[in-house]
């Protein structure tokens, strides 16, 4: 079994500037993406073998939208400066897996709204409409020639297009970056028994600090039975 939990997160500041104490506090959106070497997202099975291009890009076109579905937290109310948000004593699970993985990519925007009607989910599923769409296209199918795990890459590549088609919706709406996470790690190098646990990172933007952990073990095999001599 495999588990990564986020623990804490504490965020400095929460970038309103206001002479009046009481409203000196806004909506907190967090949004995170998680790729693996385990289980790459469904859409991109079998894309190192599709050779037409209409069919490569409909997989990717596909891939994002099943990374937007994959974790939209509910925005967090009235969060001040240095504000800490806990998970209770365990964390929150934010991926699980019967196996340890050999790559794990985790991606983390934090972003003060300013607009409480806002339909987040929404705001994602237009993601194919974003000027930019059709070069991140061209540019992940790019990486299907040139990486040893395309899958894997690819999505990656998706969860750090989404980061910052966020970023730019937030800034045309004036609403405020509060933290970027961008997180790579290997088993071999990082994890090799299956567990990390680091508190206190630093993200990014300077604005936030957080803490998380991974932990992972393997189910013993079943040894053979032997065969009965004579």
């Amino acid at each position: 079994m495999f588990y990564f939990r986020l623990n804490r997160i504490l965020i400095h500041s929460n970038h309103r500037k206001t002479l009046l104490r009481k409203r000196d506090k806004t909506d907190v959106e967090i949004y995170c993406f998680v790729t693996t070497g385990t289980h790459p997202l469904p859409a991109l099975k079998g894309l190192t073998a599709e050779s037409d291009e209409v069919k490569k890009t409909a997989m990717l076109k596909k891939a994002v939208q099943q990374a937007v579905e994959s974790r939209i937290f509910t925005p967090i109310e009235n969060v001040k400066d240095n504000h800490v948000l806990t998970f209770g004593d365990t964390g929150f699970v934010m991926y699980d897996d019967d196996k340890i993985p050999d790559e794990f990519h985790f991606q983390m925007v934090l972003i003060g709204s300013r607009n409480k009607q806002r339909n987040t989910a929404k705001l994602l599923q237009e993601v194919a409409n974003d000027a930019e769409f059709p070069g991140f296209l061209k540019s992940a199918g790019q990486l299907v020639g040139v990486s040893a795990n395309p899958a894997v890459a690819v999505g990656a590549a998706i969860g750090k297009f989404l980061t910052g088609y966020l970023l730019r919706v937030a800034s045309e709406q004036d609403d405020d970056q509060l933290g970027l996470v961008y997180q790579s790690w290997n088993r071999k190098e990082h994890y090799p028994h299956g567990e990390r646990k680091r508190d206190d990172n630093l993200d990014l933007t300077g604005n936030i600090r957080y803490d998380y952990s991974l932990f992972g073990f393997e189910k013993p095999r079943k040894k053979k039975k032997e065969a009965p001599v004579g």
